[in-house]
């Protein structure tokens, strides 16, 4: 069974020349489709890509063969043709890598579907909240997202901006002036049983960025075992709590949220999710 990504003419014009004004849709992925067998089809018909369009032709463009769906093991916050966002659970890696060839997100979701996803983004083990996929190869390039992060961290750092090059030593990440280049801004929300609920947005997004940052002004996150506290039999309080994402094709801004988990719930002290 195919599955297509169905648009529609706002104007006279050929398909090639609509194709190029997708955003993110390549040359060399429009020349795939032109001549894949049933690639482009106006109104149901397979067409050539000098076929003319009407304004309200509907374009139909194949993304991929799928069979029969099976049910998805996550919540799925968002999906439509192009994007599909899942509430991730804590303790799960979330891309194919060494030992866990076959029991990752992406891995399992694609097993589901029966067809392929590309990451926006990615999330630690440790870290829940709201994952981005994209249904076609071209989406996460063309997605932007801004991520808001809720963490329970030692203390109270006050509201700051951490601006320090992270660079990987020893299984963690540490400031080092030859570093990547990360910033973190942290709001302090509420005071909780050990510590602080703080709000959090990164720039660049580098590997452990939050947990490094925190760690390196002496705020490390609640039972993280890594960097702050070893031996730690819980998982780093940290939950990507919203994910505010501009649509590839329509251009409309979405905002989808992911509820706290109950572990995040108990070592805040409170019974409602926060939002």
């Amino acid at each position: 069974m195919e599955e297509r990504l169905v648009l529609q003419a706002d104007r006279q014009e050929s398909l090639e020349q609509h194709l190029k004004r997708i955003p993110g849709l390549s040359r060399r992925q429009i020349s795939r489709l032109k001549f894949l067998a049933g690639g482009l089809r106006v109104n149901g018909s397979s067409v050539r890509a000098t076929h003319p369009l009407q304004p309200g032709d509907q374009i139909s463009l194949y993304l991929h063969e799928t069979a029969c769906r099976q049910p998805v093991p996550y919540a799925i916050l968002y999906e439509d043709q192009l994007l599909l966002v899942v509430d991730k659970p804590a303790g799960l890696v979330v891309h194919p890598s060494p030992g866990h060839e076959t029991d990752s997100m992406q891995t399992v979701l694609e097993t589901a579907l029966s067809h392929p996803l590309y990451l926006k983004g990615r999330l630690d083990k440790d870290t829940s909240g709201v994952l981005v996929f994209g249904k076609a190869d071209w989406v996460p390039s063309v997605t932007r997202t801004d991520k808001l992060y809720l963490a329970l961290c030692r203390g109270n750092p006050g509201s700051c901006t951490i601006d320090q090059p992270l660079a990987l030593q020893d299984r963690k990440m540490v400031p080092a002036p030859e570093g990547f280049s990360a910033r973190t801004h942290v709001r302090p929300i509420r005071s909780v049983p050990e510590g602080t609920m703080i709000s959090v947005r990164i720039e660049h997004g580098r590997m452990h960025q939050i947990r490094a940052h925190l760690a390196s002004i002496g705020h490390p996150l609640l039972q993280d075992p890594l960097y702050g506290e070893p031996g730690s039999q819980g998982r780093a309080m940290l939950h990507c709590v919203t994910c505010r994402l501009v649509h590839p094709l329509t251009k409309q801004t979405l905002v989808i949220s992911s509820r706290l988990p109950e572990d995040f719930l108990q070592a805040t002290g409170v019974s409602l999710p926060v939002t």
